[in-house]
């Protein structure tokens, strides 16, 4: 039988939406394609080959490895979004000029790294004996372009920070452009100093000793770089710093306000007090407040003493966020090996495939198939047929991100209504389902312990046994288990006049993507172009840029009529932990549990965060909500050098008297909450004005990134391939699902930064002016018009769109909606 090659590519992850060094957790890998026969589903791989162009040694690999690295980092969100907050001091036409030029040397770099995102995953899996055996596909012939484009940014961003007052702290340490940065500074003040001299007074009659001001503003910048270096040291908060540069700079600038009264003379002989001449400095706005009088020779706070004061306000403040109130008891806690249990019996490795199109060829041209593997989901609910009880209906959830090709799974009308088409004619073939077969131990482990069992997988495309070998076993069940269906995306899901604000950025960041791209401007092969040209033109066609939220629930159904023992295990105990946290919901005690009807949580912790700190609030249940969580449980399938294994959160560390935790936080990692209150952030909110960033891997389509919250969470940072897990309490409800993880995090390292994001949003949010910024919706039920007015789509409304009559029996009950949704 002819063979044909399939290779693993990674999916591209996504590089934006959280502070610092997060991206996605677990783009799924992706196979190369398959040419399918007509008559046959997919055909078996040929003999690997020598590679011609890829690295000659471990040298090349390493190489790779740091400039990717490197290249990832400077595309991160946080970055981009810092230096954006510190162009108001650029002069209006240096900003236009530099930001420019690097915001389009950005662009470009995120589209090769779009494309050479599978270097770092699989240069790992090489060993010196097999480099020119084992297949690599990002080749010399692609990775050198990326070389040139790193030095050609690095030489943008140095300009683009070159005029940044204060701005050398802030800039990662690899970077190395701190001592590069000081003179510039110095000099920056300086000649903010004196213009302001200038703008206040007559010119000609400013008359001040260069030496002299040279001097002090030297003193000023050395006790602001000694002062900068505690604060970095000790996340000092911004009222504080403020409170210290009164203190401990309050001599330099009484010198300095002395020195400029003294030489500067107007023309009528009217010698200004020093007040009236006080100059405007980097910190000018936060040292005015100290007055002359006690300036003149203040007290300079020691290290110690100011070390303490710090010590003191970060542990109340911390300890605030990190404290449950006193009727948290009366609610109902499990113990942790139970709750990992239920997220084991619920959680599958996954693996999905795909035919491509050819969008101008005809009928599509060579349909190739293509599997991918990585990437985590959950049962999140089910249907169990009213006629045949081997038949079930499973609901899994994961993120939008891992199933990013999971394309025209339902009609052209229905997937067109729901707006989930794929433009290119892309569309999902085959499912695959795996799990580590021998139950895990649930008792906490140490950081960095790794589990080597690796899952096996039941689907139903032969094809997936060449995908999936490398990691894992396959068992084909055609006859088995389905094909998958979506059934809900969270994009799109609240009244586009809620976004409309963002229109104007979105598109015109579209427009400039659609020509200035790495993709637009690089891609030479015909069908690839055909496909950058359909996506291209549809959305045009849309002349309108969704949000999205990183979630999404797709169908299987099974019949486990000719299953075998360990996949009906599988699909029993899984339906049976969705129906223990179901009946939990009516028998339990929990916090944020305020409406019994909806499937999930009814209060989130942004919301709860904002009524419990408003003393005017009306609400009248606080005393039944929490904003923080002690304990969270997350589990899922992280994989290394392509092979998935479970791994769950909440390592031993987690309950040591030590500070590993990458959170920034005073406390021990015993005192510390996996969540504390208010540590979450809105792109949505936030960013979407001012610096839109497309999400382009979804559907073949155009979407703004992204939508709701993603909350920070410790001790969880699973590796790439734990995305989509879902997220547990301590008290067995579900609150979220995990989507981003820090690029810095290895595999086993669960000490690092790391996010989810929450299903509901029970309280609007206004902007200053009272307008409405996002409005409530619950992406699992928001049927209830009046709570969610907003809100156009959910799991259950899109459940009453798909299935009008009901499921193939003719009933509509699920276990989330037992009276039927």
């Amino acid at each position: 039988m002819k063979k044909t090659k399939i290779k693993l590519i990674p999916l591209i992850a996504s590089l934006s939406l959280i502070p610092t060094i997060a991206i996605s957790c677990g783009a799924p890998a992706k196979s190369e394609p398959v040419k399918e026969d007509e008559n046959k589903q997919s055909q078996q791989p040929q003999p690997k080959q020598p590679i011609e162009n890829g690295p000659q040694s471990v040298e090349d690999i390493q190489t790779m490895l740091t400039n990717v690295t490197f290249a990832k980092s400077l595309t991160e969100n946080t970055v981009f979004t810092e230096l954006q907050k510190s162009l108001s001091q650029l002069d209006p036409q240096a900003k236009s000029e530099k930001l420019t030029k690097f915001t389009s040397v950005l662009n470009e770099v995120k589209e090769l790294i779009r494309d050479l995102d599978l270097v770092e995953l699989s240069a790992r899996s090489y060993t010196q004996d097999d480099l020119t055996n084992r297949e690599l596909v990002v080749t010399k012939l692609k990775y050198p372009s990326l070389d040139p484009k790193l030095k050609e940014l690095r030489s943008a961003l140095n300009d683009l920070l070159s005029d940044l007052i204060g701005f050398s702290e802030q800039i990662p340490g690899y970077l190395n452009l701190t001592e590069n940065l000081n003179q510039k500074v110095f000099n920056a003040l300086k000649n903010d100093t004196l213009n302001n001299l200038k703008d206040t007074t007559q010119a000609s009659a400013v008359n001040i000793s260069q030496s002299t001001i040279d001097n002090i503003l030297n003193k000023y910048i050395e006790e602001k770089a000694k002062a900068q270096q505690w604060f970095t040291k000790m996340n000092l908060p911004k009222e504080l710093q403020i409170k210290y540069f009164n203190l401990a700079l309050g001599n330099t600038k009484a010198e300095l306000d002395k020195e400029i009264a003294k030489n500067i003379q107007f023309q009528n002989a009217f010698t200004p007090s020093v007040e009236a001449t006080q100059p405007s400095s980097l910190f000018a706005s936060e040292t005015n407040v100290v007055s002359n009088e006690a300036s003149t020779n203040p007290p300079m706070i020691s290290l110690e003493d100011f070390q303490r004061l710090i010590s003191q306000s970060r542990s109340s403040r911390d300890i605030a966020a990190n404290t449950y109130p006193k009727y948290t008891n009366k609610f109902w806690t499990l113990k942790s090996e139970t709750l990992y249990k239920e997220i084991y019996d619920r959680t599958f490795s996954l693996a999905y495939g795909f035919n491509e199109y050819d969008p101008k060829a005809e009928n599509g041209g060579n349909k190739d198939w293509v599997g991918t593997l990585g990437g985590t989901a959950w049962l999140l609910d089910y249907h169990k047929n009213t006629q045949n009880p081997n038949k079930y209906k499973l609901f899994l959830a994961t993120n939008l991100h891992v199933i990013g090709y999971l394309s025209n799974t339902l009609t052209e009308e229905q997937d067109k209504h729901l707006n989930y088409f794929d433009p290119t004619g892309f569309k999902a073939n085959g499912i695959a389902l795996g799990k580590q077969v021998q139950t895990p131990s649930f008792a906490a482990v140490a950081n960095n312990t790794r589990n080597n069992q690796g899952p096996i997988y039941y689907g139903n495309m032969a094809g997936f046994s060449t995908v999936i070998k490398p990691t894992g076993s396959y068992k084909n069940l055609d006859s088995v288990i389905s094909n998958a269906k979506l059934i809900f995306a969270a994009v799109d899901f609240v009244k586009r006049s809620n976004v409309e604000r963002y229109q104007e950025s979105l598109l015109k960041a579209f427009d400039d993507d659609s020509k200035n791209s790495f993709e637009a401007k690089n891609t030479s092969i015909q069908k690839d172009r055909n496909v950058f040209d359909a996506k291209v033109e549809y959305q045009k066609q849309q002349n309108f840029v969704p949000f999205y939220q990183d979630f999404g629930v797709f169908a299987v159904d099974v019949d486990l009529t000719n299953a075998d023992a360990t996949f009906k295990s599988w699909i029993t105990n899984a339906t049976a932990a969705v129906d223990k946290q179901v009946s939990r919901k009516y028998t339990n005690l929990s916090p944020n549990n305020l409406d019994l009807l909806s499937p999930t949580p009814s209060m989130d912790y942004v919301s709860a965060s904002k009524y419990l700190s408003d003393d005017k609030s009306t609400f009248k249940w606080k005393e039944l909500i929490l904003p923080n969580a002690k304990n969270l449980y997350i589990a899922g399938y992280p994989a290394v050098q392509g092979k998935a294994q479970w791994m769950k959160n909440n390592p031993t560390e987690r309950s040591s008297r030590e500070l590993t935790s990458a959170q920034n936080s005073s406390l021990k990692n015993n005192n510390l909450f996996s969540l504390q209150n208010g540590t979450w952030t809105s792109r949505s909110i936030n960013d979407a004005s001012n610096s839109p960033s497309l999400y382009k891997d979804l559907w073949h389509r155009y979407f703004a990134q992204d939508y709701g919250y993603n909350l920070d969470v410790n001790f969880s940072s699973l590796y790439f391939g734990a995305s989509g897990s879902m997220v547990l309490d301590e008290f067995g409800q579900t609150v979220g699902i995990y989507n981003l993880v820090s690029q810095n995090a290895t595999f086993g390292d669960l000490l690092k930064p790391a996010k989810f994001t929450q299903l509901t949003l029970a309280n609007p949010v206004l902007d200053e002016g009272g307008k409405l910024l996002m409005p409530a919706y619950n992406l699992l039920d928001g049927s209830d018009q009046s709570k969610f007015p907003e809100q156009t789509r959910s799991f259950r409304q899109n459940l009453r769109y798909l299935y009008q009559n009901g499921f193939e029996d003719g009933d509509n009950k699920t276990a989330l909606f037992p009276d039927g949704f």
